[in-house]
């Protein structure tokens, strides 16, 4: 098979890279790119992990349950805009939170105290315990920290008590003189995913 210059016309031979007759190459050239530096490939790829991560983080960020952590009391919003004043307490002032309660007691006594759960509204200082009660899924309690107790502490699981009208919900505590102090932890699971822990040191 034979190849004609495509610049004269002449008859080449087939391996022939330059023609003979007019002196100019028979092949077409192509412009060697510019070869990516390393850094600059690797800086690529960082800025692509970065994006990635970031778009991971914030979208567990956007589905990961609200949590609200504090001692004695929690404030919080609504869906709606509302803020309710979330609270503990032994007693009956349902606008004091009780984050540290001590009891005297005899070594040989064996003692019943209610924790009660308040619930307000934070603006108008009203009771909100139906309304808030109705955003919650399940509440629980449990005593944390007493692992060396010779008596550990022991709650019930909270419930309405007529009793004590006033609070959300109470748990009965029963200790002894031998209880060595212990955290309650009162937590409260939103039915839209969130869990609100709130604690009391006894």
């Amino acid at each position: 098979m034979e190849r004609k210059c495509p610049h004269c016309g002449a008859d080449l031979p087939e391996e022939a890279s330059f023609c003979p007759h007019c002196a100019r190459t028979v092949y077409r050239r192509k412009e060697a790119k510019a070869p990516v530096p390393m850094l600059k490939r690797v800086l690529l790829g960082l800025l692509v992990l970065v994006i990635v991560s970031a778009v991971a983080v914030g979208l567990w960020l956007s589905l990961k349950p609200s949590t609200y952590d504090e001692y004695g009391q929690v404030t919080y919003t609504a869906e709606d805009g509302t803020v309710y004043q979330v609270l503990l307490a032994s007693g009956a002032d349902r606008f004091t939170p009780q984050a540290e309660l001590t009891i005297p007691c005899e070594a040989d006594g064996q003692y019943r105290m209610p924790s009660r759960l308040y619930i307000n509204n934070s603006v108008s200082g009203e009771d909100a315990n139906q309304a808030f009660l109705e955003l919650v899924k399940s509440v629980s309690a449990e005593f944390i920290g007493q692992e060396d107790s010779p008596s550990p502490m022991v709650c019930s699981q909270p419930a309405y008590n007529e009793a004590a009208a006033d609070a959300a919900l109470i748990s009965l505590l029963d200790f002894t003189g031998e209880s060595t102090p212990a955290e309650l932890v009162w937590t409260l699971h939103m039915k839209n995913g969130g869990h609100h822990p709130a604690a009391a040191d006894l």
